[in-house]
């Protein structure tokens, strides 16, 4: 059955997985054609194919759920189950996630005080304490947009439920780069708004 034919029969989610996915030169385009049709969906990789290309498109479409497989304490277990010459490239996309992650967190504690970042141990997304501000996630979300150009995805009932309100969702899944520029953008949307809040 095509993408378009689940959704029409009422599917709502779709979990890709493999073999490897993104061993598919067009994989990308698929995630965006599911993506377009409405559907929530996540993908499981040995993150070895990861590029920052890839990393960065993900975070594009605001990707939800990226499971990295790390199968086994060492190179021969991992490869046995993921394939030859794996091992070594999904440590090193599990680091630059790692990284991205901490640098993210000593910034937004470090740099901007009415903002509380939490350091998760299992995912490439920060949900971010906002409730110092006196605000709805959604209210601070559209003045980020408006105001710095920033996107980030707001807590709240209708997007993760009651307990996420006074939170808001950065992907980290990108490249050192845009991290750091969103991150300086982020910032500077906090400082205007608590500046025009008075």
């Amino acid at each position: 059955m095509e993408s378009k034919e689940l959704k029409e029969n009422n599917f709502t989610y779709i979990k890709f997985t493999g073999g490897e996915p993104f061993t598919r030169d067009d994989m990308i385009e698929i995630l965006k054609y599911a993506r377009n049709l409405g559907f929530d969906m996540d993908i499981s990789t040995n993150g070895s194919l990861i590029t920052e290309k890839i990393a960065k498109e993900l975070k594009n479409m605001s990707f939800p759920m990226v499971h990295v497989s790390l199968d086994g304490e060492n190179k021969k277990s991992h490869e046995y189950v993921r394939g030859e010459n794996t091992f070594e490239r999904t440590l090193r996309g599990i680091k630059h996630l790692t990284e991205n992650r901490d640098y993210a967190v000593n910034f937004i504690n470090n740099n901007i005080p009415q903002l509380h970042a939490y350091r998760p141990k299992a995912t490439y997304l920060l949900y971010v304490d906002i409730k110092d501000l006196n605000c709805t996630a959604v209210e601070l979300v559209d003045f980020l947009k408006k105001e710095v150009k920033l996107s980030v995805v707001p807590g709240g009932h209708n997007y993760f439920g009651n307990q996420s309100e006074g939170h808001v969702r950065i992907c980290i899944a990108t490249s050192k780069g845009i991290l750091h520029e969103g991150l300086n953008r982020l910032k500077l949307g906090v400082e205007k708004f608590v500046s025009q809040k008075g």
